[in-house]
């Protein structure tokens, strides 16, 4: 498998992890944060999010044996992209003008790195 498949699936895990804490959290319930707390970790989404983040963080490990940090560290924030279409699509979130631009600009960056 080639590194940027690697990365691009790191980064999809990622992005599934936090989709799962944002609707895993809910809303909050009124009630004392160590009880809030409780709630929220207890959550099966949310104990799944974390436990992707934990494969993401080996996988993450592997793709730093065969790749340049330079490269695949900024590869990462297409983590940001995905999540900007997540929230609007999955999430129904309002993302205003500002951000589409700064998720165009990042496309830029990721174009440019990935050509060297």
């Amino acid at each position: 498998m080639s590194i940027l498949v690697s990365i691009f699936i790191c980064v999809c895990i990622v992005v599934i992890a936090q989709l799962l804490l944002k609707t895993g959290v809910g809303k909050p319930s009124g009630q004392p944060i160590p009880l809030e707390l409780i709630r929220i970790f207890t959550t099966p989404r949310v104990i799944i999010g974390f436990l992707l983040f934990i494969f993401s963080a080996l996988l993450w490990l592997r793709i730093l044996q065969y790749a340049d940090l330079s490269y695949a560290y900024p590869m990462l924030s297409m983590a940001y992209v995905l999540i900007v279409l997540s929230s609007k699509f999955i999430l129904k979130e309002p993302v205003p003008l500002t951000r589409w631009i700064g998720v165009g600009i990042i496309c830029t960056g990721i174009f440019l790195i990935s050509q060297s």
